[in-house]
């Protein structure tokens, strides 16, 4: 993958679509479907929300010279449905914005029920893996058709405090996929997928890995991390025993990442928060 400069000029349509990513990561998905994408196999963009990922991909895909067939060749997951919260991002929107490439963009919603026909993957965006369980559906479905030595996979939640399971992941495939490129000003990490992940690896149950082997994923996904997304990992790292109900570890990582110099910021605050309530409710 070549290296993103973030000075490309995007088309009217990407800066209108309404969304929560930042401009450098519409850049470098449309960059990624203007000069890198091959056609050896489908553009997956799970949980997509008002289409901003998907149509910055797709924008990018209908000006490749590069490809020949683009009829479906971007693959998009949501529920497409309105949550109340969202209003506060997103006042008076309709999901009416993946229209604009009807010829490019396939729809699909639930990921769990909307099985995956099993053809190749060369690009997979990751923003649903919100739960253990969507994670699961998603290793499932979609990992074994990623292209050894071709794949990118994104993961658009690499510095999410409430994620910490991605963290867990990013290291159990580390001798298969090479970080390659981190996103700048957004929270989003790309990986190249370099040997095939065994069937073996794909089924470890990422929600009971051993300490040791826990505590070195989230140390190494702070080591490739740029300074700003830290936070957001270490934080994460005490969620992870948070959710293992695992609280007096959860406690000395939380005290000793603050010990190490990391800032107090609104991510370790809401953490703490969590871990206060679970314990009083124990």
């Amino acid at each position: 993958m070549k290296i993103y400069k973030y000075n490309i000029e995007l088309v009217p349509e990407i800066l209108q679509i309404p969304g929560m990513i930042s401009i450098n990561e519409r850049k470098f998905l449309f960059q990624y479907g203007l000069e890198q994408y091959r056609g050896l196999g489908k553009i997956i963009d799970l949980g997509c929300w008002l289409g901003a990922t998907t149509i910055s991909l797709a924008a990018g895909l209908s000006k490749n010279l590069k490809c020949g067939e683009k009829n479906k060749n971007v693959v998009a997951y949501d529920l497409f449905t309105w949550d109340q919260s969202y209003n506060k991002h997103i006042k008076g929107s309709r999901f009416e914005n993946l229209k604009l490439y009807h010829n490019i963009v396939e729809i699909k919603r639930d990921i769990i029920k909307a099985r995956w026909t099993g053809e190749k993957i060369e690009f997979l965006l990751i923003d649903a893996m919100k739960t253990p369980v969507v994670t699961r559906a998603i290793i499932d479905e979609f990992y074994s058709c990623l292209i050894r030595g071709k794949s990118f996979v994104y993961h658009q939640d690499f510095d999410h405090y409430l994620t910490p399971w991605v963290h867990i992941l990013i290291y159990l495939h580390k001798p298969y996929c090479k970080h390659i490129h981190d996103v700048s000003r957004t929270g989003g990490t790309v990986f190249k997928v370099e040997k095939s992940i065994p069937k073996s690896v794909l089924e470890i149950d990422f929600m009971n890995v051993d300490e040791s082997f826990a505590d070195n994923a989230f140390k190494f996904c702070i080591s490739i991390a740029s300074e700003l997304k830290r936070n957001g990992i270490a934080a994460a790292q005490v969620m992870y025993y948070i959710y293992q109900r695992k609280f007096e570890k959860a406690f000395i990582v939380w005290t000793d990442h603050l010990l190490r110099n990391y800032e107090l910021s609104l991510d370790f605050i809401e953490v703490k928060k969590i871990f206060d309530k679970l314990v009083l409710l124990k």
